[in-house]
């Protein structure tokens, strides 16, 4: 997973989207002008209060005017529509940032949920890319029990980049059937602070439930590839682990789930006895004769 650093917008251009949105011909443009002052001095603290993960937020200055923030969210106008499109969608990710899932994210995450707080509606640093799976798992929440941040935001924390995930195989011969272990491997180095908010954040996220079903739905894919087709499968399951940098490698379910399937040799055996077993026969091609009457 991805440190987002790039993603981050310098203090000084945290208001643009919102001058966008009070410039619009939209009708409750003119309301912006009203709150700009708060909402302005509400930018300025953002990221001083994400990275202050365990400081409770109090409730939001801005609640009664939560209709209209979020209206310019979920109907913004045409130029501000462009740059939260091109912030969902073009970021170049092959995986959720908050998860690891490969899947390239289609969504934005309001890391501060708009709901409770709509004054982060439409600011730049507040939207994250996310996968579809992670976005209603996430939800609305926040705060944990303790008043702490769940979430890491990886726009500002570089915590799981460092994150490596790890699928134990376990195969029966006699039944064929298949069990995926998965682990999250967290580097020693880093504090006794760090590894508890890490896990607080995939725990949250149900990492280990979700990393097991996309094991079991990828590799029944695969087995049912090859009962159609024969071809080399640990060519193929190679070649996707190749996509990635060595540095990247187990950074992602895809490329951790390859690799330990590629290492676990009765499983790969069991691969290869499948090939072509539900393929069908070629049919004869007669030739065609032509006579000259």
């Amino acid at each position: 997973m991805k440190y987002l650093d790039n993603l981050k917008v310098k203090a000084t251009e945290c208001k643009d989207w919102f001058d966008l949105a009070k410039s619009s011909k939209k009708k409750r443009a003119i309301l912006l002008y009203d709150i700009e002052k708060p909402l302005l001095e509400d930018y300025r603290k953002y990221n001083s209060k994400v990275r202050s993960y365990r400081s409770k937020f109090s409730q939001s200055k801005l609640k009664d005017n939560y209709t209209v923030l979020l209206d310019f969210y979920n109907k913004p106008p045409s130029n501000l529509d462009s740059l939260i499109c091109d912030r969902r969608h073009n970021h170049g990710l092959n995986e959720c940032p908050f998860c690891g899932k490969p899947v390239s994210p289609g969504t934005l995450d309001h890391f501060i949920p708009k709901n409770s707080w709509p004054e982060y509606s439409i600011l730049q640093n507040n939207l994250v890319p996310q996968c579809k799976e992670c976005a209603p798992i996430k939800g609305d929440d926040y705060h944990s029990d303790n008043g702490h941040a769940i979430f890491l935001n990886p726009i500002f924390s570089k915590l799981l980049s460092f994150v490596e995930f790890k699928i134990k195989i376990e195969f029966n011969e006699e039944v064929k059937s298949i069990n995926f272990l998965p682990k999250i491997v967290i580097p020693n180095n880093l504090s006794k602070k760090d590894q508890r908010r890490i896990l607080s954040h995939f725990k949250a996220l149900k990492i280990k439930s979700r990393i097991i079903k996309y094991s079991a739905r990828t590799m029944k894919r695969w087995e049912n590839a090859l009962k159609a087709s024969d071809f080399d499968i640990s060519a193929a399951l190679q070649t996707r682990i190749d996509e990635r940098s060595d540095e990247e490698r187990c950074r992602d379910w895809k490329s951790s789930l390859y690799t330990s399937v590629l290492k676990h040799h009765e499983y790969m055996q069991y691969l290869n006895s499948l090939k072509g077993v539900n393929a069908k026969p070629k049919r004869k091609i007669r030739k065609k004769v032509e006579l000259d009457i």
